[in-house]
């Protein structure tokens, strides 16, 4: 067929398709709506950024608050001095109606004074008539009676079958948390599907949760979630309050509850018989009281004052207690004010940091002499972080990042608010070559207590 002819009979085969140009007015006309619709739209996000924003920043807000658990610190110079006055002896009906209410009413301070006077006559075997015998017991029977009402038991469950009990004693009421916290032993860390909570003022059973746990000094922190109460079950729980553990001196009182013999609801009182302040401990130090109360293996509980107020734990397992030279078969306290910083840290659902030494600060006679201010290191963990990083005992530590170490509670508070487990952080110290103190910088991956 003929070319031509195929060509006429499909004509559009020679159209050209051209595309119209835009006019200038028509392109900045669309400029302008893409304009317009950007203002729109960004107007729109403001307007909603503006009515979210106050949500999440209260949100954010919350969370922040929650996160915050500050307990309370006592330091070395808050100590008491009893009244000067001596007040008349009580009876047995006065001291319990005196003791009826808040913990803080168990007796008045010329009672306590009374109380403790008495006790030291005990102690030195002057005789006491009959009356005031019974006065006391009554005063020391309800302050541990009030005291154990802070305590609860803690079951822990495999499947359904209970595999370890323990005590814990109620700490702190974290209320925007919607949840109370609870000292316990480091039985609680032991494995378990379920940890079951039972209060003994008639609140439900109630599952807890492991916030954290310190293996050196054998504590773990709990909370039970108190968001099912209502306002009278909530009242009805207990909180225990901190003592200072600085105010004890020898021949005080002292009352041990949890499981002093073993048993629950076993309690105990006796004197403080030694006191050792300073006991070297992984990365911090602590104060020990040893006391003239007997007790057997696996004994283990709180120790409270004269007020009902906690002053320390004890637990005749830990290792830790009995290198410090206590006497065996006799209960041995460790001071709250050591154990603040790890059970803050633990509070906040943080794991304390573990550096792995033990060290004492450097005094004013050994800086005179030429030794550099820090913490002398006079022992290092085995197979720890420092020792894997090098640090031996001898060392003196300055600095831990950028915090300066003068005291071993320098390292302690860096180890429980600072810096995390796994975290590497700089240690600088000097180690004496030769007769002269040459300067460091080792790097040290932290582990957890």
């Amino acid at each position: 067929m003929d070319e031509n002819k195929i060509n006429d009979e499909k004509p559009y085969i020679k159209e050209k398709i051209v595309k119209k140009k835009n006019s200038p007015a028509k392109i900045i006309g669309r400029i302008l709506l893409w304009a317009l619709s950007g203002v729109v739209f960004g107007l729109c996000a403001a307007l909603a950024f503006y009515f979210i924003k106050p949500h999440f920043e209260e949100t954010k807000e919350e969370e922040t608050t929650q996160a915050i658990i500050e307990l309370p610190v006592y330091t070395q110079g808050a100590e008491t001095t009893p009244p000067e006055t001596e007040p008349e002896p009580t009876t047995q009906e006065d001291t319990e109606s005196s003791t009826e209410g808040a913990r803080e009413t168990f007796f008045s301070d010329e009672q306590e004074a009374w109380l403790k006077r008495y006790m030291e006559a005990m102690a030195a075997g002057r005789k006491m008539e009959m009356g005031d015998i019974r006065a006391v017991n009554t005063i020391l029977e309800n302050v541990a009676k009030a005291a154990k009402g802070s305590l609860v038991e803690l079951t822990g469950y495999k499947s359904e079958n209970a595999v370890w009990k323990t005590q814990g004693i109620v700490f702190f009421d974290a209320e925007e948390n919607n949840e109370i916290l609870i000292l316990s032993d480091i039985t609680a860390a032991t494995e378990a599907d379920r940890i079951m909570t039972v209060f003994p003022s008639g609140l439900p059973e109630a599952e807890a949760e492991i916030k954290g746990c310190d293996h050196v000094y054998g504590i773990c922190v709990l909370a039970v979630s108190t968001a099912g109460l209502n306002e009278g079950q909530k009242k009805n729980i207990k909180v225990t309050t901190f003592g200072n553990n600085y105010s004890l001196g020898l021949t005080n009182t002292i009352i041990l509850i949890g499981s002093p013999y073993l048993s629950y609801d076993s309690a105990a009182v006796g004197r403080i018989t030694y006191i050792k302040p300073d006991c070297q401990a992984p990365d911090s130090s602590f104060k020990l009281f040893a006391t003239d109360i007997s007790v057997p293996e696996n004994s283990k509980g709180f120790a409270i004052d004269l007020s009902g107020q906690l002053v320390g734990v004890f637990n005749t397992n830990i290792g830790l207690v009995t290198n410090t030279g206590a006497p065996a078969g006799y209960a041995a306290v460790i001071g709250t004010g050591a154990i603040n910083d790890t059970l803050s840290c633990m509070s906040n659902g943080k794991t304390a940091s573990l550096l792995g030494i033990y060290g004492i600060a450097v005094n004013d006679e050994l800086k005179e002499a030429g030794m550099p201010a820090g913490v002398y290191v006079s022992k290092v963990m085995e197979s720890g972080p420092a020792f894997n990083a090098g640090i031996s005992e001898g060392d003196i530590i300055t600095n831990i990042s950028q915090a300066e170490v003068t005291d071993i509670t320098h390292i302690s508070h860096a180890l429980t608010g600072t810096h995390l487990p796994e975290e590497t952080v700089k240690v600088t110290m000097y180690r004496q070559s030769r007769g002269e103190y040459q300067k460091m910088t080792v790097s040290v991956t932290l582990g957890s207590r």
